[in-house]
C-alpha cells in the first residue's frame, strides 16, 4: 500500500503543470515572431525555438500527471528532467541547476519513493 500523497508531489506536479503552461504561451509568442515581414533568420530561429518549448512543455505535463498519479514513468521523468536541469550549469543557469538538484534529492526521499512504489 502506498498511503499517502507526500505534499511536496502535489507541489511540485502543479508547478510542473503551471511551467508547462507558460511553456505552451511562449510557444505561442514565438509563432508570433514568424510573422510574415520577419527575417527568414528571425523565423527560423523562432520556429526551432517553438519546437523546444513545446517539447518541453509537453515533458513537463506528462510528469505533472505521472507525479500527481503515482506512477513510476512519472517519477523517471521527473528525475531525466532534474537532471537537464543540472547540466543547465552549462550555460551558468545557476538556478536552474539549483532547482534540478532540489528535485532530485527530494524525489530520491524513501517516502517519496514509497508513493511510486519504487
Amino acid at each position: 500500500m502506498r498511503g499517502h500523497r507526500p505534499f511536496g508531489v502535489l507541489v511540485l506536479s502543479i508547478l510542473e503543470a503551471i511551467v508547462a503552461f507558460f511553456m505552451f504561451l511562449g510557444v505561442a509568442a514565438f509563432s508570433a515572431l514568424r510573422l510574415p515581414g520577419l527575417s527568414s533568420v528571425i523565423g527560423i530561429i523562432a520556429g526551432f525555438g517553438s519546437v523546444l518549448l513545446l517539447l518541453a512543455g509537453l515533458a513537463l505535463l506528462f510528469s505533472a500527471y505521472g507525479l500527481w498519479s503515482g506512477e513510476r514513468w512519472g517519477w523517471w521523468l521527473s528525475m531525466v528532467i532534474a537532471g537537464f536541469l543540472i547540466l543547465t550549469i552549462v550555460f551558468l543557469d545557476i538556478p536552474g541547476c539549483i532547482i534540478g538538484i532540489l528535485v532530485g534529492y527530494y524525489l530520491t526521499r524513501k517516502g517519496v519513493k514509497k508513493w511510486f512504489g519504487l
